[in-house]
């Protein structure tokens, strides 16, 4: 149960029906996003895979705007905050639409954050 259930406080047995309808689909188009991706020609491959990172980080921003707790900052246009998938792309190309991955954070933040990483592979 991730984040619909933190919108009917307290949880009612609908709210986790919802949840548990919302994790089962969204584990779907993830499933359905990797297919796609493996079959696209190389060519292909960067844009669509930049189109759908968008896609997740702008789900996120949606559901944090619907009252979804837990996703970092508070994401306000034009103020520094950056959508920061957790399970990086490049490991796993399932996770690159899925506003569960997303967390936000400062810029800089964010930045400093990659910057470790890469240092650290």
């Amino acid at each position: 149960m991730r984040h619909l259930v933190l919108l009917c406080a307290p949880p009612t047995k609908f709210g986790k029906k919802v949840a548990e309808a919302y994790d089962k689909l969204q584990d779907l188009e993830n499933k359905y996003i990797e297919k796609i991706y493996d079959s696209l020609p190389a060519s292909e491959k960067k844009k669509f895979k930049e189109n759908m990172r968008n896609a997740g980080v702008r789900d996120a921003r949606r559901d944090q705007a619907s009252g979804v707790e837990g996703l970092g900052e508070k994401y306000e246009k034009e103020k520094g905050i950056d959508g920061h998938h957790k399970t990086m792309v490049k490991d796993d190309p399932s996770q690159m639409t899925d506003p569960r991955n997303i967390k936000f954070m400062k810029k800089e933040d964010h930045i400093k954050l990659h910057k470790e990483n890469t240092t650290n592979e």
